[in-house]
């Protein structure tokens, strides 16, 4: 009986500590509009949200337009416990999926997961940074842009 326990308690622990690491974690998104997308060298792009409706509780506090400045940062993610969406490749399909919706005028969610987003130091409170973007399911089945900035 003490070997399970000398041997489950060390298990239990490690678990503990991975398991931020090894789950992703839930986000915030909301409805916005894309207003502009302009895309840049190496996947950086300025996007500029405007949401129908001043939103507290979502990503961008009480900021109605953002603009987000942002790239995909190889390094960071490069040996990141990630899902699979947090890729180059995802970073380009979340980038052409705010396209889409911006050339059709229609809604997209826009969020953040986990430290998805930094406020950014220049300007005014609606600047914000991400280090990564990805195209991830929602529980209402449509797909949702999520920003990373942080993990974990």
């Amino acid at each position: 009986m003490k070997k399970r326990i000398r041997l489950f308690l060390p298990l239990a622990l490690l678990f503990e500590v991975w398991n931020p690491v090894l789950s992703v974690g839930g986000g915030v998104s909301s409805a916005v509009e894309v207003d502009r997308l302009d895309r840049h060298a190496f996947g950086s792009y300025t996007l500029v949200l405007r949401s129908s409706k001043a939103d507290s509780g979502g990503p961008f506090g009480d900021c109605e337009v953002v603009t987000i400045d942002g790239g995909y940062s190889f390094l960071r993610w490069l040996f990141a416990s990630l899902p699979d969406a947090l890729s180059w490749k995802g970073h380009q399909a979340a980038l052409e999926k705010l396209l889409a919706a911006r050339q059709r005028q229609i809604p997209v969610r826009f969020g953040a997961m986990g430290a998805g987003l930094r406020k950014s130091s220049e300007g005014s409170g609606c600047i914000w940074e991400s280090r990564g973007l990805a195209v991830l399911p929602e529980t209402d089945e449509e797909d949702a842009v999520y920003s990373f900035y942080e993990w974990p």
